[in-house]
């Protein structure tokens, strides 16, 4: 088995001198995520909040390419996702030039290419690993996207950009450092990076479970702790704000604009004593995070035990909320049926108790229950059942 991430991916302190404050296990659905497990790391040396020893599963650019959600559904925006690009869009306008070259990294279906060509700008450029968003983006904006990640830019990238986007990307970044190092190296000589990523200082303002230590987020970031890596490339703020809205079950973001030399920081390693107090309120709200998780967890195993009684049931939804409650034991092959999800990616692939089946399965089924194991969705994913595919099978909501 393969293990990456022996070292903080911020300043290369070896993980075995770092606090472990979680493990996060995905080896009961290791066929359709990238990582089996990994442990949530806090480094003693920069403060950074990190998932380390991490047990690959696949390549993550297997991952994305092959079974990763953010196409085919994603071409239609939902509104608190277009709320979002709005508000990063507007965001941009106020610090970059309409004449900038802007190149937006991992930009998904194009969502915030789209907001920013509505707001005037017309040297756009997206860089995207799925074929069949860039297909999307270039057909429905008229904007270039190439198909490559960091690490196999395309030829055409060889120009420098007056921006850098990376936006819900920089918590998902295996080789932090190298990957940061490449984004800059495309930057003229006075541009900007704009990045957007969760906020751990806000995971505590919801509870859920565990879901911010995802099989895709391993990198977790404090406004002091993002400071600190961006300086040690020569980058400082020129405007940070907090986006407060959860969107997806994610916490809110922080996002702002970085150059060099900018001059402002909240983390400059010259002061201890700030940086002394950036690390105790950074421990403070992780720790209420993992209060609170625990917490829904148990809440969770006691609504499980009273809804089902002996019974087995469908489980609707395959990814790492379900993962989560296999590896607390709430659920196992003594109360799951099977499970079903709507991503196409997932059918056929071996999972849990068995094969991953299409939801169309349920209606060979009417008399085993169904467990939605969505938090966020839940709601949506009843009226699917009741409304869309009118089954009769009893609908679990565990919150």
């Amino acid at each position: 088995m393969k293990i990456l991430r022996t070292a903080c991916p911020g300043c290369d302190t070896p993980t075995e001198k770092a606090r472990h404050v979680f493990r996060r296990d995905f080896s009961a659905a290791a066929s359709i995520m990238p990582f089996r497990a990994y442990d949530v790391c806090a480094c003693p040396a920069c403060g950074l909040f990190y998932a380390g020893n991490i047990e690959e599963s696949m390549p993550l650019a297997d991952y994305y390419a092959m079974l990763s959600r953010y196409e085919g559904a994603s071409f239609v925006l939902s509104a608190p996702m277009k709320r979002v690009y709005e508000r990063e869009a507007a965001f941009i306008a106020k610090h970059v030039g309409k004449e900038a070259r802007i190149l937006d990294i991992g930009c998904a279906s194009g969502g915030l290419l789209g907001e920013l060509q509505r707001h005037g700008y017309t040297h756009l450029f997206g860089l995207e690993l799925s074929g069949k968003n860039c297909t999307h983006i270039k057909e429905h904006y008229g904007i270039e996207a190439y198909q490559g990640g960091l690490g196999n830019l395309p030829e055409p990238f060889e120009d420098s950009f007056d921006l850098v986007i990376l936006s819900g990307v920089l918590e998902h970044l295996l080789d932090l450092r190298e990957n940061l190092k490449e984004c800059l190296s495309l930057l003229s000589a006075q541009g900007k990076l704009y990045l957007f990523l969760p906020d751990m200082e806000q995971f505590r303002t919801h509870a859920d479970l565990y879901q911010e230590f995802s099989a895709e987020h391993i990198n977790f970031f404090s406004r002091a702790s993002l400071d600190a890596l961006l300086l040690t490339f020569g980058m400082e703020a020129v405007s940070v704000a907090r986006d407060e809205e959860a969107v997806c079950g994610v916490a809110g973001n922080l996002h702002g604009i970085w150059q060099h030399g900018a001059g402002s920081c909240s983390a400059s390693s010259d002061n201890p004593e700030a940086v002394g107090e950036n690390r105790r309120r950074d421990d403070a709200a992780m720790q209420e995070y993992l209060d609170a998780c625990a917490e829904l967890v148990e809440h969770v195993r006691r609504r499980v035990a009273s809804e089902l009684r002996g019974e087995k049931a469908f489980v609707w939804g395959a990814a790492t909320q379900t993962a989560l409650l296999f590896q607390m034991g709430v659920l196992s092959e003594e109360n799951v049926f099977g499970v079903v999800d709507s991503n196409v990616n997932y059918h056929g692939q071996h999972a849990y108790v068995g094969t991953i089946s299409p939801p169309a399965v349920l209606r060979e089924h009417p008399n085993v229950p169904v467990l939605i194991s969505s938090q966020y969705a839940q709601d949506e994913i009843a009226s699917v059942i009741r409304d869309t595919m009118r089954l009769p099978n009893r609908i679990i909501k565990l919150f």
